[in-house]
């Protein structure tokens, strides 16, 4: 789930400083921590609870050998400045891969430079041709509403998005002992 760093030219959109050397990389586990602190930071401006994930299921689910996902780090000059984590999927409907962005977040200083606008365009690259991009964002968030809509990004008004966790997970998991539908085998 690696791909080539990418250098990028970030510009202030209000006319302020000019343009800033970024860089756009496959996260290593040196930027555990930066990407702890990021996800943290990015559930407080989303109004969501405290993240219950440890820097240890973050190295588990990005770094060991089974990895689940991939991220992306924002570098300005010597400063981190966002980071993108994604995983790759399928459509059995459109046969289509493509990636499911997770997040995406850049620090609040530098926004309004079009590093937001590079991951993607990163991640579009990495996808690859015919592939698909998508992610979720809350309805509260207007202004991510309207920079992905100026991207030309489609909402999917026809699906709903559902979970299962805690204890209705629990209720619905069947073990081997439990399934004792006639017919039924479960390997």
């Amino acid at each position: 789930m690696t791909g080539a760093n990418r250098s990028v030219s970030a510009s202030n959109s209000d006319g302020g400083v000019g343009p800033q050397q970024a860089t756009i990389r496959t996260a290593s586990p040196e930027d555990l921590t930066t990407l702890d602190m990021f996800i943290r930071a990015l559930a407080r401006e989303e109004g969501l609870p405290e993240p219950s994930a440890s820097l240890h299921d973050l190295e588990s689910a990005l770094f060991e050998s089974r990895a689940v996902a991939a991220a992306l780090m924002v570098q300005v000059g010597e400063q981190p400045g966002g980071f993108a984590l994604y995983y790759h999927k399928y459509g059995t409907v459109t046969g289509r891969r493509g990636i499911h962005l997770e997040d995406l977040y850049i620090v609040p200083e530098l926004r309004g430079q079009r590093l937001g606008q590079q991951v993607l365009a990163h991640l579009a690259n990495l996808a690859g041709p015919n592939a698909v991009l998508e992610w979720w964002v809350l309805h509260s968030n207007d202004a991510a509403l309207r920079f992905y809509r100026r991207l030309g990004a489609a909402s999917l008004d026809d699906i709903a998005v559902y979970r299962l966790e805690g204890e209705a997970l629990a209720a619905l998991a069947v073990t081997r002992e439990e399934a004792s539908t006639p017919g039924w085998q479960i390997s």
